[in-house]
């Protein structure tokens, strides 16, 4: 009986002239094996990342900028602006109010970035008189600086109206990131940090304030979770709006870098091009052993092992 204590493998070497078929045929099999794996990756979707998602907390600051316009069930139209030359036109055509304002930032973990704003307004109002509508306008600076630093003007808006008229009313919402494009994964974008604001004449339009703002490609959007009013006519005549905004942790979608895109590339190639690789093997080992094309066989070695 005998047994078998150590094996190896032969190398069986084949030999021709440069310009024959059997090279040809090697060419070949080269540019397929490595073309073939690439045109398969990137084919099939998923090769070459356009687009990654990253959260990130936002640094948000109230710009102390607010435009708040109510209608009283009397038709009657209430403003109050933090700009000055808007209150002066404002004040022409009467209907500029003083009402009181306040409003708080706080930072609840002391991490440097403020977790929400409470902001009231309290208007005076004539006896008996309620608040139909409101329209409020809030400016934040709205900064994100994980990856790429960008920097934009905020918008909080409440358009709110209730049939019967009221004396409070209270929302709660959260200040979303909207994009259209990607955030780049590095480097500054400040192209959206510009003023909205920047005609306080009689031509002064609140509408081309929204939609000048919305066709910007970075934005910000409350998001109402709660909204309630109190209706009726007070007893002390005034009208409050309260505001509760959250600044949450938001998802962020972003075009990644060229190294990025090269780490999660190179394994979908290798692990296709090993295939390729396997079958050509097997493929030209048929083809030489049978002679397909023409080779003069040199004497076998033994193949060594790393």
């Amino acid at each position: 009986m005998r047994l078998e204590i150590y094996s190896h493998a032969l190398v069986q070497k084949y030999r021709t002239s440069l310009v024959t078929k059997a090279v040809f045929f090697q060419l070949i099999l080269f540019v397929l094996l490595v073309i073939s794996p690439l045109l398969i990756a990137y084919r099939t979707s998923g090769f070459w990342i356009k687009e990654k998602y990253y959260t990130e907390s936002p640094y948000v600051t109230y710009r102390h900028e607010t435009i708040v316009y109510v209608k009283t069930d009397a038709s009657r139209s209430l403003v109050w602006t933090t700009y000055s030359e808007l209150n002066s036109v404002l004040s022409v055509e009467g209907s500029l109010s003083t009402p009181l304002v306040e409003s708080a930032e706080i930072d609840n973990d002391f991490d440097g970035k403020n977790d929400f704003i409470d902001f009231s307004v309290s208007f005076p109002l004539n006896s008996g008189e309620s608040v139909t509508s409101v329209n409020a306008y809030l400016f934040f600076n709205y900064q994100l600086k994980l990856f790429s630093r960008v920097e934009i003007l905020g918008l909080a808006l409440i358009q709110e109206q209730t049939e019967s008229g009221a004396h409070k009313l209270s929302i709660s919402g959260d200040l979303n990131f909207n994009q259209k494009i990607n955030l780049p994964h590095k480097g500054s974008n400040t192209d959206f940090a510009g003023e909205l604001i920047t005609d306080q004449s009689a031509n002064f339009d609140l509408t081309q304030l929204v939609q000048k703002y919305n066709s910007r490609n970075l934005t910000t959007e409350l998001a109402h979770n709660f909204r309630g009013w109190q209706e009726g006519a007070s007893s002390d005549n005034i009208f409050v709006l309260d505001l509760h905004v959250n600044y949450p942790e938001q998802t962020l979608r972003y075009e990644p870098g060229f190294l990025e895109e090269l780490k999660f590339a190179w394994i979908q190639y290798l692990s296709i091009f090993v295939i390729f690789l396997f079958a050509f093997d097997r493929l030209k080992t048929f083809v030489f052993q049978n002679q397909v094309f023409p080779t003069v066989p040199v004497a076998a070695g033994t193949r060594r092992k790393l």
